[in-house]
């Protein structure tokens, strides 16, 4: 194909021109046959080489050729240029033996530049001018009376159609240029949006441009993963994708929402439901797009939306300040004792009381002052927990390990009158975790055992199997009901066993086992009955789980 060929502009014009290609090549033939019945029964005037044979079989046979390259259903070029040599033929042998080179349909010739020109270049232009110059000069030579006022006349004829000709040409050279720089403009329309796309799916905020009505043009990965689809989003509407409710529960339409506003939004107070009735907390900040308009006519183009997932931040926020209510009222009540105690011992002394008949006022808020300072400890072990303080892994030896809590904690339980007892298996070896976390852990369970038993005893058992090893604190106290043991891992909690009341406790040292257990990898399991004891057991592995947060690269 010539490089000039208007099928290199692609195929949508292409496809274009073929169809305007096989109409011209139905209805000029019909005309050509038409006009040539008239030159037949004389009405139109005659070649000097007229010969009624040769003119009827001429146009027949353009009938013919336009009707088979009309049911063609697809024309290729080389087809094309088979059905214009033969254009060519006909149309030369219509103007030598039927109408004359002088005739209206000479200027039919310029069909023939134009497509020679769209399809095939200069070349085949100049063969199609070489041609109808030849046609020329046969029929001058057969003018019975050739005058220089003929000649001139074939000559204008032969030139009229080649201007026609070269001043399409020179429009359509025109149009290339326009159509070059449009695809130019298109081509670096496309790289910008290349790489547009390529810098909004970089970031990991859902990004999504809508137009003024709220059809979704552009999107990046990041909002696939945020609703949870590998649907393509392209031309949906927004409040299609996205079904918003506020607080309240009522729906809410994000179009109607920036219409509203006219300008930036910022919501952090919009739900998105799924189908399966999950709902996830949105962040949401829009802003409208603005093209160039008049002063008549304002209306934006379009909106930018960038969405990120906040349940998480809205549920860790809503829960510390839970969080901090709660301990201010835990806090207060022990502060309020030890301070009026101590104010009123204060006041005793002052009056001359007897010390002795002070020690169970004193040791009211010396107890209340334990109370807080074993809420300081666990919400500072907490708060380690939390930050990742001294959770760097490091190896233990079990049975050295034992032995130290053993020792720490014989004492409190010889002043109870219970037992403490250690069940070690043979060859217990090494572990590798956090000793910090490990040991707060069995200490919790130890000190809560030795608590809560009035008789009997507690025993640290540790078993070494091919997973790891299991480490179990089974003590002979007052136990859990039932529904104790579903809230006993939640922050604050204490059962309503009067029992439970009779012993200070703050309520948050299970809730600190639960985080660290979490921090380690390993899960408690828990069996208890009332009024027969307790169980907390759970298997450290041998290889260390990876309990870090994993972060997606989409």
């Amino acid at each position: 194909m010539n490089r000039d060929s208007v099928l290199d502009e692609g195929q949508k014009y292409s496809g274009l021109f073929l169809r305007v290609t096989k109409w011209t090549a139905l209805l000029v033939p019909l005309l050509v046959f038409a006009y040539g019945l008239l030159i037949v029964v004389g009405l139109m005037p005659r070649s000097p080489a007229f010969n009624t044979n040769i003119l009827l079989a001429i146009c027949f046979a353009f009938v013919f050729v336009g009707i088979v390259q009309f049911q063609h259903q697809t024309l290729l070029p080389a087809n094309i240029a088979r059905y214009l040599v033969v254009y060519h033929l006909l149309g030369a042998g219509y103007l030598l033996w039927g109408a004359g080179f002088n005739s209206p349909l000479t200027m039919c010739w310029v069909i023939l530049f134009i497509i020679c020109d769209l399809l095939f270049g200069r070349s085949a232009i100049l063969l199609s001018t070489l041609l109808l110059v030849s046609v020329g000069l046969f029929a001058f030579a057969y003018e019975p009376h050739p005058t220089l006022a003929l000649l001139v006349s074939y000559i204008a004829y032969v030139l009229m159609v080649v201007i026609v000709g070269v001043i399409i040409n020179r429009l359509r050279g025109v149009q290339k240029v326009e159509y070059t720089d449009l695809e130019h403009s298109r081509q670096q329309e496309q790289l910008q949006r290349g790489q547009l796309l390529t810098l909004i799916n970089s970031v990991g905020d859902a990004i999504v441009s809508t137009s003024s009505t709220g059809t979704i043009r552009i999107y990046n990965a990041a909002t696939l993963s945020l609703l949870d689809t590998n649907q393509s989003l392209s031309g949906s509407k927004i409040d299609d994708v996205l079904s918003l409710y506020n607080e309240a529960g009522e729906p809410v339409s994000l179009v109607e929402l920036i219409k509203k506003s006219g300008k930036l939004i910022e919501r952090d107070d919009l739900s998105h439901r799924f189908a399966d009735g999950e709902a996830i907390r949105l962040g949401i900040s829009s802003a409208p797009i603005r093209g160039h308009f008049s002063e008549k006519s304002r209306q934006h183009e379009g909106y930018i939306f960038i969405f990120r997932d906040i349940s998480r931040a809205k549920s860790l926020e809503e829960e510390r300040d839970e969080f901090i209510s709660v301990v201010s009222h835990e806090l207060r009540t022990p502060i309020t004792i030890a301070e009026g105690t101590i104010s009123n011992l204060q006041l005793l002394l002052d009056r001359g009381n007897d010390p002795k008949q002070l020690s169970p006022a004193l040791k009211e808020a010396h107890e209340q002052v334990m109370y807080l300072a074993s809420m300081v400890n666990d919400l500072s072990t907490l708060s380690r927990a939390e930050r990742g303080v001294a959770d760097t892994p490091e190896e233990i030896d079990v049975a050295d390990m034992l032995n130290e809590l053993y020792h720490r904690y014989a004492g409190r339980a010889e002043r109870k009158k219970l037992t403490l007892d250690i069940d070690a298996g043979h060859k217990l070896g090494t572990i590798t975790t956090s000793r910090l976390y490990l040991e707060e852990i069995l200490q919790n369970f130890i000190t809560n055992s030795i608590k809560y038993t009035a008789t009997g005893g507690v025993k640290l058992i540790a078993r070494r199997d091919k997973n790891g090893v299991r480490f179990t604190v089974k003590d002979t106290g007052i136990g859990m009901s039932k529904t104790d043991q579903k809230h006993i891992f939640q922050k604050f909690y204490r059962s309503e066993d009067y029992r439970t009341r009779e012993t200070s406790g703050t309520g948050l040292g299970l809730y600190v086992v639960q985080k660290l257990s979490q921090k380690i990898g390993i899960h408690i399991e828990v069996e208890s009955r009332l009024n027969h004891g307790s169980t907390f057991s759970f298997l450290l592995p041998i290889e260390l789980p990876d309990t870090k947060p994993k972060h997606s690269d989409t």
